[in-house]
């Protein structure tokens, strides 16, 4: 705290009194994420720093963004099985499912970790890296794939094929997004996206505790 008051030239006590603004706003803006996201740093504007979102409001600002699911946002996406099964239909570029870490047998042929010994054998083979530029439109197109959801974090791989389309989650955690870019989610050219996501889904989703938008 101390640190930032002295780079933003104000006082200790402003900075604790904005992090109690910013944790009491629409954002819900823990101190951890005040200062890890950047909403901290000197140049921004009030209006700036209240765009950051804390995990209480990035949880609710997803259910507001997509269809209703009974167990919570993401739940829809998590069999990721059908989630591959999917993205193939699409014709969307994918790894090939070496193995399944899951309670029961999968049916579809891969190899099974049936215990943590087995996952641990099979996370000690070696693996791959390159370019992002593919990456953001393969995002673009996983979600196409899924036009009924409204807002999602894409899982790929940047491997020796290019990128590789993974799943992709109903519930993304925005302070990947916030810390990479040191913007804060509700930015002036995010906010007309999400109001317009929230127009399509206020008949079906009540507006959750927390969520920043109506």
């Amino acid at each position: 705290m101390a640190y930032a008051a002295k780079e933003r030239g104000v006082s200790p006590l402003r900075i604790a009194l904005e992090s109690t603004l910013l944790r009491r706003g629409r954002g819900k803006l823990t101190l951890d994420e005040y200062f890890l996201a950047g909403a901290w740093r000197p140049g921004l504007s009030f209006a700036e720093r209240r765009a950051f979102l804390g995990p209480r409001a990035y949880v609710a600002l997803n259910t507001a963004l997509n269809p209703p699911a009974p167990n919570g946002p993401g739940t829809a996406l998590a069999d990721k099985l059908a989630c591959h099964a999917r993205f193939s239909a699409a014709g969307l570029p994918q790894p090939r499912i070496l193995a399944v870490a899951t309670a029961d047998k999968p049916v579809t042929g891969e190899d099974w970790l049936s215990s943590p010994a087995a996952t641990l054998a099979f996370l000690a083979r070696p693996g791959a890296l390159p370019d992002f530029g593919l990456a953001l439109a393969l995002a673009c197109a996983a979600h196409a794939a899924f036009p009924e959801q409204g807002i999602v974090g894409s899982d790929i791989f940047l491997s020796d094929r290019g990128p590789l389309i993974t799943e992709i989650n109903g519930n993304p955690h925005h302070s990947c997004y916030q810390e990479a870019h040191l913007r804060g989610m509700l930015n002036a050219d995010h906010m007309p996206r999400l109001r317009a996501l929230r127009d399509r889904f206020c008949a079906t989703v009540p507006r959750p505790k927390d969520c920043p938008l109506k």
